[in-house]
């Protein structure tokens, strides 16, 4: 049966990890400063709801606050992609503004990781790290050449429960929520599960939905 938006998702909408879950190193400033990674995330949902020319104040804006969050945060990975991603989408647009015969084209990438989960955060922000580098270089690289550009959307396939079956059962409705819905169309393809466990579990949804 088709499955409904199952789950938390963002590419940049959402608050998916809280400055306050951020432990250790710099999670007093992640804490302190957790205005400037709401106030971004809002301005990035002002953008969005914007006619076209009215979109690149509010983009900027989300990114000057974004930016000054991950220089004082700088282990919040979840961020970090959410930046890339508002810097992606300003190439864009001024990549389109420009009346280039072909506007910029972007490959989205879903990245699954169990922030819901007991300790989820710390394991979540571990493969965000990653992915978020990956990204920044690869987007960076690219920049003006005319390649696809990356956006990365995090789903969260994290639960409290305990037992095993329940987690992969609850994993197999996020796989499900990202290959039929809708609104996840454009997403290309995924990385994760975190657990070994939740990737065989999902592995014959993707394989099915290719």
């Amino acid at each position: 049966k088709p499955i409904q938006a199952a789950g938390r998702s963002s590419h940049g909408e959402n608050l998916l990890i809280k400055s306050d879950e951020i432990k250790g190193g710099a999670g007093e400033a992640c804490l302190a400063h957790g205005n400037l990674k709401a106030n971004a995330i809002n301005s990035f949902n002002n953008y969005q709801s914007k006619a076209p020319k009215e979109q690149s104040k509010e983009l900027a804006q989300a990114i000057a606050m974004m930016q000054q969050y991950v220089i004082l945060c700088p282990q919040d990975a979840e961020a970090q992609i959410y930046l890339n991603n508002y810097v992606a989408m300003q190439w864009g647009l001024q990549y389109n503004a420009a009346a280039a015969a072909k506007p910029m084209q972007f490959v989205k990438l879903a990245v699954v990781v169990p922030i819901s989960r007991i300790n989820g955060v710390k394991d979540s922000l571990e493969i965000l790290r990653g992915v978020s580098r990956a990204q920044y270089f690869i987007n960076k690289e690219g920049q003006g050449h005319r390649v696809p550009t990356f956006i990365i959307q995090i789903f969260d396939d994290g639960t409290k429960n305990l037992e095993a079956k329940v987690r992969r059962q609850y994993a197999c409705v996020v796989a499900q929520s990202i290959v039929q819905s809708e609104k996840n169309s454009d997403i290309l393809a995924i990385i994760g599960h975190f657990s070994s466990d939740n990737t065989e579990a999902t592995s014959g949804i993707y394989h099915l939905y290719n």
